[in-house]
C-alpha cells in the first residue's frame, strides 16, 4: 500500500499554518497534534503550538492558556532560531500574562529590535507598559502609533490613550457595550485592548514555507520536552550563582530535589510577584519536567 503523501509532519504542520490563518483553531490544534506525533523534535511545531494559543486568545479576548508550557516552548525556539522575532513577540505577551512585567519588556524590545518596523511588536510594548503601570511610557508609545502610517495601529493607539487617564486614576478600563472591566495590571490586557494591530504567527511563516532549506532543529535541551510533573515540598535554598539561572533545592518527604530554572526572573510564580533566590523554607508546589529521578526543569512555583 503506498503510504498517504499528506501524512507527513511538515504536511500536518503546513494545514495547521492554514488553518490559523483562517482563525479555525480546533482545526490547527488538530493537525499540529498529527504533526507533533511524527516528530517531537521540530521547533516549528513548537512556535505554531505557541502562535495558536496567541492567536485563539487575541480572537476571544481571553487569557492565553497553559503559559507556562507556552513559555518553555517560545524559549527553546528562541534558542534554536535567535533571530525568529515572532517568538520573542509571544513569549513577551505570556510571560506579561504571567506577571512578569521586566521580563516580558526584556523580550518585547528583543523583538522590536528584530523587527522594528512593526507595529503590532510595538503595540504589544504599549500594553506591557500599561500593565506595568508605566504610563507615561505607554502614551510616547501609543502617541508615536497614532501619528504614524497605519490605520488599524493608529486606531487601536487611540482607543488606549482615550483609556489611559482613566485606567491611571481608577485601576480599570472605561467600560464599553458588551465588554466586561480591565483591570489596569490584568494579565489579560492585550487582549482587553480591542482593536490590536495585526494578528501574531505571521511574521516567521514565509520563512517556513521553505522548510526544507530551514536548519535542521538540534535535539531539544533535557528538561524542555515531555511530561509535566506535579511535586510539593519546601525550599531548603536556592543557587543563583550563574544568573539567570537558578538551581533550587526542595524536600519532599524524605526527598531532595534540585530543579533548575534556565532564567529565575521570567520563571512563572504564583503566590508572589516573582522568584526570590533568598526563600528558605518556604512551602511549595511545583510543576517541572524530570531529569533523571530527583532533579528537573522548573516549569513554574506556587508559593504557599
Amino acid at each position: 500500500m503506498t503510504a498517504d503523501p499528506k501524512d507527513n509532519e511538515a504536511a500536518h504542520r503546513g494545514l495547521a499554518r492554514d488553518d490559523l490563518r483562517q482563525k479555525k483553531f480546533e482545526a490547527a490544534a488538530d493537525e499540529l497534534e498529527k504533526a507533533n506525533e511524527l516528530n517531537l523534535r521540530d521547533p516549528w511545531i513548537w512556535y505554531y503550538r505557541s502562535a495558536l494559543k496567541y492567536e485563539k486568545a487575541q480572537a476571544t479576548r481571553q487569557q492565553m492558556q497553559e503559559l507556562a508550557n507556552m513559555m518553555q516552548d517560545l524559549r527553546a525556539v528562541a534558542e534554536w532560531y535567535p533571530e525568529l522575532a515572532d517568538a520573542y513577540n509571544m513569549l513577551g505577551m505570556a510571560r506579561v500574562e504571567g506577571g512578569g512585567i521586566n521580563s516580558a519588556l526584556e523580550a518585547q524590545r528583543q523583538a522590536i529590535a528584530l523587527a522594528p518596523r512593526n507595529v503590532e511588536y510595538q503595540f504589544n510594548l504599549g500594553q506591557i507598559y500599561v500593565a506595568g503601570k508605566k504610563w507615561d511610557l505607554a502614551r510616547e508609545v501609543f502617541m508615536r502609533l497614532k501619528a504614524g502610517p497605519d490605520r488599524a495601529a493608529a486606531t487601536a493607539a487611540k482607543q488606549q490613550l482615550d483609556d489611559l487617564d482613566t485606567l491611571q486614576k481608577y485601576g480599570v478600563r472605561p467600560q464599553r457595550t458588551g465588554e466586561s472591566v480591565a483591570p489596569a495590571g490584568a494579565a489579560s490586557t492585550p487582549a482587553a485592548g480591542a482593536g490590536a494591530p495585526a494578528a501574531a504567527a505571521h511574521a516567521a511563516q514565509d520563512q517556513d514555507e521553505d522548510a526544507d532549506a530551514a536548519p535542521k532543529p538540534a535535539p531539544p535541551k533535557p528538561g524542555t520536552t515531555g511530561p509535566v510533573r506535579f511535586l510539593k515540598g519546601k525550599i531548603v535554598g536556592s543557587d543563583c550563582s550563574n544568573p539567570p539561572e537558578a538551581t533550587v533545592t526542595i524536600l519532599s518527604g524524605m526527598t531532595t530535589y534540585k530543579l533548575h530554572a534556565s532564567d529565575y526572573k521570567s520563571l512563572l510564580v504564583i503566590g508572589e510577584d516573582q522568584f526570590s533566590c533568598d526563600w528558605k523554607n518556604r512551602l511549595v508546589s511545583v510543576n517541572y519536567r524530570a531529569v533523571g529521578k530527583q532533579a528537573g526543569e522548573l516549569v513554574s512555583v506556587e508559593v504557599h
